[in-house]
């Protein structure tokens, strides 16, 4: 199944968080050129990862239980419009790394899915881009 965490690793990408997050969805962890941000609690933040069952992202001064209404603008080109949509999220841990575990809180099932799609996509890109970065230093060895 897709949504699960995957084993795969690359040495340059990591497609699984490296953090004690026990959500058992699939998180995609964007590069810095990729990154989606939200607006919690007054404070615009990039993400670290994102699932269908939460986000995580750097603390700045939080506390667990802390919650918010954010609003998710997900770019998926094959779609005619863009999936907008806003959601209530609650912070549920703090790890040692200082990362936030926010889960979602009361979303819908269309809204669920929307995210598990846009976590795929993500997905077959990164996927892609390592093996075309794979073929590129196979030629350049040649």
């Amino acid at each position: 199944m897709c949504w699960k965490k995957p084993l795969y690793q690359d040495s340059k990408t990591t497609l699984e968080s490296p953090t004690s997050d026990q959500r058992s969805a699939y998180r995609y962890r964007a590069d810095c050129s990729d990154c989606l941000e939200v607006s919690f609690l007054d404070k615009k933040i990039p993400l670290f990862d994102i699932s269908a069952g939460g986000i995580s992202f750097y603390n700045q001064g939080f506390s667990v239980n802390d919650m918010d209404v954010v609003t998710f603008d997900l770019n998926l080109p094959f779609m005619k419009k863009v999936p907008v949509f806003s959601c209530a999220l609650k912070i549920i841990s703090i790890d040692e790394n200082n990362l936030c575990h926010l889960e979602f809180v009361d979303i819908s099932g269309t809204e669920q899915e929307i995210i598990h799609l846009y976590v795929l996509k993500q997905q077959e890109k990164q996927l892609k881009k390592i093996k075309r970065n794979k073929l590129n230093k196979r030629r350049n060895n040649v």
